[in-house]
């Protein structure tokens, strides 16, 4: 243990401050590399924000970090001056800022050479024809990150720098569509539910509560949208033809 460098490591807990361990035999975890770590009875995520050359705490009582999850700086050095700056200013714990930083998936300790879901047909404002309505057979092998690539004339937009690493995978809500189990409503922005995105049915709310509905009309009106669900959206031709609402316009 002599001559271990101390790793300044935060953990998303309510604890303002930063834990000391060791790093794993054989390893230099740098700042921004994420450690799984012992963590009272039980094992956690958490960030090396320093490293030291000694600790305040005994030396019987230092643990050892299990393994580091990255090959390389997560969090680099202007991201992590930035989330101390903003634990320091918000008097909020180093762990918890640092956790904010990161998708769930990494806050558990997830490969950063992960996935990246995508829904065949999410269109952006003013974009007609949708772009993107790609069969997930096509990336079933991991296409990587680099150039677009075309499939039957219709460009694939939603790709990785050719920088990263990951895979691209595709929700397949058009050619495999999953709409007799679909249960899910959308409460929009401006207040109106829409039961399907690919629909342009939406039951305004907002109105008829500032004109003072009760809790049983509110619940009325949802359970008739909730009846109003389509068995099913149109094809992606007809759907290309509709002057629907795009996800940046309804919000919710």
């Amino acid at each position: 243990m002599s001559g271990d460098a101390i790793l300044k490591v935060a953990i998303d807990a309510p604890v303002m401050g930063t834990f000391d361990y060791l790093a794993p035999a054989g390893t230099s975890p740098q700042p921004g590399q994420r450690l799984r770590v012992p963590f009272r009875n039980g094992k956690r995520v958490g960030v090396v924000l320093a490293t030291a050359g000694q600790s305040t705490l005994p030396a019987s009582r230092l643990r050892r970090a299990l393994e580091v999850l990255d090959p390389e700086p997560l969090l680099d050095a202007p991201l992590l001056a930035l989330l101390d700056w903003a634990s320091g200013y918000y008097q909020h714990p180093p762990g918890e800022v640092c956790a904010t930083a990161m998708p769930r998936l990494l806050r558990h300790g997830r490969d950063a050479d992960t996935g990246r879901p995508c829904y065949e047909n999410c269109p952006l404002l003013g974009e007609r024809p949708w772009h993107g309505w790609v069969h997930s057979r096509v990336l079933k092998a991991g296409w990587r990150g680099g150039e677009p690539i075309r499939l039957d004339c219709m460009l694939l937009r939603y790709v990785l720098p050719s920088t990263e690493q990951g895979t691209v995978s595709f929700i397949t809500s058009m050619t495999e569509d999953f709409c007799a189990g679909c249960n899910r409503i959308r409460l929009t922005a401006d207040g109106s539910i829409k039961s399907c995105l690919f629909s342009m049915a939406e039951l305004n709310l907002r109105d008829p509560m500032r004109a003072g509905l009760t809790d049983e009309e509110v619940e009325a009106r949802i359970r008739a949208a909730l009846w109003l669900k389509p068995k099913g959206h149109p094809p992606m031709e007809e759907l290309m033809e509709m002057d629907n609402r795009t996800m940046i316009e309804i919000g919710g």
